[in-house]
Order: structure tokens, then C-alpha cells, then sequence
């Protein structure tokens, strides 16, 4: 549970919805004249507080609470700052965009009560997941419109290329094509393998027996993004391409028929080869230093009002 816990606060990145209107003895601090609530900023803290697991009561303790406080008034600040920007840019996030993030999310909980108590437990509540992951997706959408701005030349290019050479490798792959079995079905398993490894066509004995619905119209060809078990992965090892293993092989899924389809050996990729995926590399990180750099300027330039007085703390930046 608590790895869970530990990949479910990475996958937040403590971000909470902001854009109420309210005012009065429930603000805690205006942005341009948008409202951030006192129980937003509540809501944060406590949030910052499990995450962090800060024990306010030992040596030191108020001095923690006070940067805690402080980084969540920050964190709030920094992301109305963002949703006005990115609504004066017209970068817009979809509820589709929200809800498959939600959904990745969720991967890895046996179920959603598991998952909502999962968000309790570092001090988000379940009904605002919705608002969390549309601040963070706006942030996203942000800095990929910075990155299209970002010039990266051949020469800078090349220039990472020799200094990271030796991180410039292409992985070992095995491309995997498999018949799969119910594992009470040994029998048919069987007869299918003594005709494959007789010379009938692997695609078409796929397409007529394999229980596997994503891969039997395909020739049975597994994707490269879909982790092997390991005894399916023992048996494509042994094996060269074109080759089918001698014997069915049985693990947690079923029993397989498998076929080496191809395979690569680790090695230095070119530089050809390397141009496009350290363009990416550093535009993206360009665009995360200009979106620090933006929210920076935003901040120097907005109206930010501390309303609440506990808050106005060294550090807050009011103008």
C-alpha cells in the first residue's frame, strides 16, 4: 500500500483544482482577482502534510509548518497564474483528456474503493480528482506550447549527442508471435503445435484457435509495448528468427505456441538515429526552464493579494 501510495502522489503532483469566486472571511488570497478559498488552501496543506509525513511537534516544527503553509499558498498561486495564461492562450484540456488520466490513475488498485481511499490517505478527496488532473493536464498543454517555440540546431544536437554517447543506445528487442490456449486445453495445444513445427502457416492456425483476441488476426504477433511473461520470454530467448519452440509452453495466462519473429541486440545507435529523440529531449526541456521562466514573469506582474494573516509569512511574494 504504501508504494501504491508513494506512485499515487507522483502521478498527482499534489495538484488541486483552483477557480472559486467566493470572497470575504473564507479567502485566503486573491490572483488578478480570483479567489483562492481558505479551504483550498486547507486542503493542500493537509495534503503537503501526509505526503511529506512532516512531524510539526519535534525540533524545528514550527519553522516546517510555516514553509509547509507556505509552499501550499505558493503551489495554489503558481496554478491560478497557469489557468489564466494558458485561458489567455486558448490552450484548452478536454474532459476525455481528464478522465483517461483519471483512469491511469487508477491502474494498479484493485478496485475504485481501494484507489479513493488511496487518495484520502494523502489528503485529496475523491470528488475533486476531476479538478486535479484538469490543473495538471492544463500544465502539461502549457509547456508543450513553449516547447513548439524552442529552436534546437544540428549543431547543439550533435553536441549532446558525443557528450551522452554512451547513454545513446538502442535496447535489445524481441519481436514475440504466440497461439494461446486455455491451459485445460493441452490437447489442442499440442495438435496445433505438431502442425505448425510440420509447416502449416502460423497466422493461419492463429487466426483459427488463439484465444488471444488482441493479437490472432495479426499473426499472432505480440506488441512491443506489452511486457513477455518470463516463461514465454525463456522460451523466444532460446530461439532464432523464424523459429518456433519445440514445445508448448505453459505460465499464469494459458498455454502457448511461440515464435520468434525477430530480434536486435543492444547497441550505440547513429547519430541519424538519435537526432529525433534528442530534439525532443531538448526541446522538452526547454520548455519546462521557459514554463519556470513564464510563471516567474506572471508572478512579478500579477496583482497577489495574502488575505489571510497567518499566511503573511516572508516568502509569499503579495504585490
Amino acid at each position: 500500500m504504501r508504494a501504491l501510495r508513494t506512485c499515487l502522489a507522483l502521478l498527482l503532483g499534489g495538484v488541486m483544482a483552483i477557480g472559486a469566486t467566493a470572497c470575504g472571511a473564507d479567502t485566503a488570497a486573491k490572483v488578478n482577482g480570483e479567489v483562492i478559498t481558505k479551504a483550498q488552501w486547507e486542503a493542500r496543506f493537509d495534503a503537503l502534510q501526509k505526503q511529506g509525513n512532516f512531524d510539526f511537534g519535534g525540533p524545528g516544527g514550527e519553522a516546517t509548518m510555516i514553509e509547509v503553509k507556505q509552499r501550499a499558498l505558493d503551489e495554489l498561486i503558481d496554478e491560478v497564474l497557469v489557468e489564466q495564461e494558458a485561458s489567455r492562450r486558448g490552450v484548452n484540456v478536454s474532459k476525455t483528456d481528464v478522465q483517461r488520466a483519471i483512469d491511469g490513475a487508477k491502474q494498479g488498485f484493485d478496485s475504485d474503493e481501494a484507489f479513493n481511499e488511496a487518495l484520502k490517505s494523502v489528503g485529496i478527496n475523491p470528488d475533486d480528482l476531476e479538478g486535479y488532473f484538469r490543473t495538471r493536464l492544463t500544465e502539461e498543454a502549457l509547456i508543450s506550447t513553449l516547447d513548439t517555440e524552442v529552436v534546437v540546431t544540428d549543431g547543439e544536437i550533435e553536441a549532446y549527442y558525443v557528450a551522452n554517447k554512451r547513454d545513446m543506445r538502442q535496447p535489445r528487442t524481441l519481436t514475440v508471435a504466440h497461439i494461446l490456449f486455455d491451459e485445460n486445453d493441452r490437447k489442442t495445444a499440442d495438435e496445433v503445435l505438431r502442425l505448425v513445427l510440420d509447416g502449416a502457416e502460423f497466422g493461419g492456425m492463429s487466426r483459427q484457435y488463439s484465444m488471444d483476441q488482441s493479437t490472432r488476426d495479426n499473426g499472432g504477433e505480440i506488441s512491443s509495448q506489452l511486457p513477455l511473461t518470463m516463461e514465454v520470454q525463456a522460451a523466444a530467448e532460446s530461439l532464432d528468427p523464424g523459429e518456433v519452440y519445440y514445445k508448448v509452453v505453459k505460465d499464469p495466462v494459458g498455454l502457448h505456441i511461440v515464435k520468434l519473429l525477430n530480434k536486435t541486440e543492444e547497441r550505440e545507435m547513429t547519430l541519424g538515429e538519435a537526432t529525433e529523440t534528442i530534439r525532443l529531449k531538448l526541446s522538452q526541456d526547454r520548455g519546462k526552464d521557459s514554463f519556470y521562466t513564464l510563471v516567474q514573469d506572471l508572478r512579478a506582474q500579477a496583482d497577489i493579494e495574502i488575505v489571510m494573516q497567518e499566511l503573511k509569512v516572508p516568502g509569499s511574494q503579495p504585490k
